[in-house]
């Protein structure tokens, strides 16, 4: 329990990680990881790569040697657009 009266966020959070450790150990006995999300990590970090060929078209197309998918799925999956640097 919480010995310390906390207002706003912090105390949610406190609730909130004394519900995942009782489900995860004391009832259930299992390891829970919780991923950080976006609202965290956004613009913490680059992803390095390299232009393989450029397509000329309506626009410009490049193509590179790394994958959304695997590597920045939030570009598919949210309207974000990563900066290229030259």
């Amino acid at each position: 329990m919480v010995d310390i009266i906390l207002q706003g966020r912090t105390i949610i959070l406190i609730c909130f990680c004394e519900c995942i450790t009782y489900f995860s150990k004391e009832k259930y006995d299992l390891d829970i990881y919780l991923e950080p999300g976006e609202a965290v990590v956004l613009n913490a970090g680059s992803l390095e790569c390299q232009v393989i060929d450029i397509l000329k078209n309506e626009i410009d197309l490049a193509i590179l040697d790394t994958s959304a998918a695997c590597h920045m799925p939030d570009v598919i999956e949210m309207p974000y657009r990563p900066p290229l640097f030259k």
